[in-house]
């Protein structure tokens, strides 16, 4: 599953030759540019449509995916720190969010420099939820290190 947004894009893009895999998301964005592969099957997730993200979200989406097995969830956030977990101010997509957490068998958080550190209006989940987090090179080393020692994994691109 890869959640909206422009990080979430380039998830894609960097899977975009491979074979025999199936693709979750809730993006028109991410389902058009994955379409170009002949090989991924992508399912669309149907919901209520944000018009600022190009996503759906909500109660018909929700219910949607629990029908799914995700063995990995790419959540692009805005909001991560060691403290405080992951966060947002997109109050209409928490709980989707948050169900698919639950749902994922592996949740990789993928989040640019700027998001580090960063605690937004609403907490999402705990940092002991998470598995991984995918950041750039600019992230703050020692904020990573925090965050590595509340046990998750940092790969850093």
């Amino acid at each position: 599953m890869i959640y909206t947004g422009s990080t979430g894009m380039q998830v894609v893009k960097n899977i975009i030759d491979k074979k025999n895999l199936i693709l979750v998301t809730n993006s028109v964005e991410i389902a058009f540019e994955a379409g170009k592969n002949p090989y991924l099957k992508i399912v669309m997730l149907g919901g209520l449509y944000n018009s600022d993200t190009h996503s759906v979200f909500g109660q018909t989406a929700i219910e949607q995916f629990e029908l799914y097995k995700i063995d990995k969830l790419f959540l692009s956030i805005q909001g991560i720190s060691y403290k405080n977990g992951i966060s947002s101010d997109i109050v209409d997509e928490i709980e989707m969010n948050k169900e698919l957490i639950k749902k994922a068998d592996k949740v990789i958080i993928i989040a640019d420099h700027s998001k580090i550190e960063s605690d937004r209006f609403i907490n999402i989940a705990d940092i002991k939820e998470i598995d991984m987090l995918v950041t750039d090179k600019k992230a703050s080393q020692e904020a990573l290190d925090r965050i590595r020692k509340a046990g998750v994994e940092v790969v850093v691109v």
